[in-house]
Parts: C-alpha cells; structure tokens; sequence
C-alpha cells in the first residue's frame, strides 16, 4: 500500500501468535512497525483492497480455522473488524478484483476446503462463489487481469502442483499450466509470481517462478473517464492514439476538486505496460462557496483532541447533506451560496451535540471549527 509492504501475524519463534504489523519502506529501505493487529492469527489469507490491507481467518498456536476478518488503514493506523468469514478456515487464497474480495480453498482441523466466498465492503457482507475444482490450501496466490490466481498447494493430503484461475466475470474456474515445483505456504504476487514455500514440514526452499503476462492489476471503471478506443493491434515502431474524455456531470461528481485515476494497457504478450495517469480538476461553479473547518473533543483534564468519525449535518432551505469528519477532525463541503443560511449540526457519540448557524461566501471558504465536550 502506497509503495510499501506491509507483514503482519503469523506464529512467533516460540510457536505463539505474533501480533507485530511490520512496514518496509523501499525508498529508505527499512523497516517500522504499525499499529498491533488486535486479532493476530498466522496463515491468514491477505489482500489489499481500497488501500487497505484485510485479513481473513488464520490459526492460533493450537487450532486452524478461524472467521476473523480485520481491515488495516494505512492512513490512520488502525485496525478495524469485517463481517466474518462464512466458515471457520486458515491458509486460503485471496484477491482484490475490482470493488471486491475474492477468497478460496483453505483448511481446517476438521478439513480441507475449496469453497469460496466474496466479500462486498460497501455492504459488508459476504457471497459465496462456486467451488474450485479440487480442495487446495496453503497456495501461491494473487489478483491480476480481473483474476484470482492459486497455484500449487496441498490437496488431499498431499502436495500438489496445480494452478486455477477463478473469473468474477464469467463466474467459472479455470485450469492454469502446472508449476515446475511443487511447493506450499510460498507467497504470490502480480507477474504471475511464485516464491518460496517449502516441499515438507521441514524443507524450505528459495524457487521463485513465473508464469508471464499475469501483471494487469486493480482498477475499475470510472464514470467520469472514457476513451475513444479501448483494443487495437500495435505493429512494431507503430504508434495509435487514443483521446481520453473526461466529464464532471456525472452522478458520482458532487463536489469540486481534483479527481485522479489510471488508464490499465493489458496486452497479449508477457511484457509489463506502466499504466497512464488521468486527473481532471473539477472548478466550482461561480455562486458556490465553501464550509470547513475542524471537530475537537474536549476530555475532562481540557485538553482537546480532533475528533475522527463526528457527524457534521448541514441544513438548508433547499437540502441537507451528512458529513463524517476525517482521522485529522476535518470536514468540508462546497454548496451554493443561495442555500443560506445553513443550519450545522455536530455530534458524536459521548459527547454533547452543539449547533449554529452559518452563511457561506461566493467563491470563498468560511471555516467553522467545533469543540465537543464529553457528555
């Protein structure tokens, strides 16, 4: 996430779970640590999704099979908990494919698993998906191409070097070409990379495989972005060019600023292409203005502090709009300055709700700030 690599869990030199959330930097190389995972467990599935890092089942010191689900933020630190996984499970593969989590395979003291679920964050809830071919657990796996890869693993108690891909489009498995080595608890990322694991309880090995043109990775369709040309054949020393539209009047765009998003290039042949930033800068029109500013809390010493998760409700005449304040307190909101005057409501759990009034300026910023003292 943001160009570092984040390792959390797992079981401990001792044997006990780890709880240390450990972040390297390639840019200084070197390590820090984060924020402890509330609920360390070791052969976790792992993806990251929206810029988070979420964490699905695992094992304790003694027992496999867990429906733990927790969700790290990178922007503030934190950890959160998920709906839990539909069934008890350890060492499953796990994807992000779009606004999605894909998850597959796995075990458990009482078996071997190759049921599979989805898991929709803006409804928190969890789907299930049809079963993968054969029971696998302990695989190399990642997302790429709208696909959740597997390779290798064990399946019925035994090490295997088969490979599947699972496509969310389709709704089907499919086979992918075996390993060279089969291996198990290795890890997998775009390319489609193998790395590591062991051959036995006790044999680690240092293989690393690839099997190419596996490197298309995240996104999604945005509304406000089009193209005029979406598949073309490229010859050698050729050059194609494709006018990018962009359009703020779609339904998503409600406020001005700038909006950033990439153009994927996925080709045929195993060669990498870096994919094209877009950014459209969305100005406010000339009767709108803004209202922003900062909730704190008030602790019984006096000190304050910002206040992340206040609900900050602005009325008017013509509307109401919701706002949830941001992990520095901050809130913000472009509206027409025809709507004044506006009714501002702050609360937050355990604390006393306050309210005023304010009135916005054309073309220029009121910043309203708020002190909540406990309740």
């Amino acid at each position: 996430m943001g160009g570092k690599l984040y390792a959390v869990g797992g079981w401990g030199a001792g044997g006990s779970r780890d709880a240390k959330l450990e972040i390297y930097d390639p840019g200084s190389n070197r390590w820090t640590t984060g924020a402890p995972s509330p609920t360390p467990l070791a052969g976790s599935g792992s993806a990251v999704l929206d810029g988070k890092l979420y964490s699905v089942g695992g094992c304790t010191a003694t027992v496999c099979g867990s429906d733990s689900v927790t969700v790290y933020d990178a922007s503030d630190n934190s950890w959160s908990t998920a709906a839990s996984y539909p069934e008890d499970v350890a060492w499953e593969s796990c994807g992000a494919i779009g606004a999605l989590l894909y998850c597959s395979g796995g075990v458990t003291d009482d078996g071997e698993l190759k049921s599979g679920y989805v898991h929709d964050p803006a409804a928190d809830s969890w789907s299930a998906l049809p079963d993968m071919p054969k029971p696998l657990w302990g695989s190399a796996s990642t997302a790429a191409n709208g696909l959740l890869l597997i390779s290798s693993g064990v399946s019925g108690n035994a090490l295997t070097n088969v490979g599947y891909a699972y496509d969310p489009a389709a709704g089907t498995w499919s086979s992918l070409p075996n390993a060279d080595v089969a291996t198990f608890r290795g890890g997998g990322a775009p390319g489609f990379y193998k790395v590591g694991g062991a051959t036995g309880t006790a044999s680690p090995v240092s293989t690393v495989e690839v099997l190419p043109g596996y490197d298309q990775t995240g996104g999604s369709d945005v509304s406000w972005l089009s193209l005029d040309s979406s598949e073309f054949t490229l010859a050698p020393g050729a050059t194609v060019s494709v006018a990018v539209s962009v359009k703020a009047s779609v339904d998503e765009i409600t406020q001005p600023g700038e909006f950033t998003a990439q153009v994927a290039i996925s080709t045929n042949t195993p060669y990498a292409v870096a994919s094209v930033p877009v950014t459209m800068t969305v100005a406010p029109p000339n009767t709108w203005g803004k209202i922003s500013g900062t909730v704190r809390g008030k602790a019984s010493d006096g000190s304050t502090a910002p206040l992340k998760g206040a609900t900050v409700q602005v009325d008017s005449w013509a509307s109401s709009y919701t706002l949830i304040t941001d992990k520095d307190g901050h809130y913000a909101l472009w509206l027409d300055a025809r709507n004044n005057p506006l009714t501002v409501i702050v609360a937050k759990d355990g604390y006393a709700p306050t309210v005023t009034t304010v009135k916005v300026v054309k073309k220029g910023t009121v910043t309203t700030d708020f002190t909540l003292k406990k309740a």
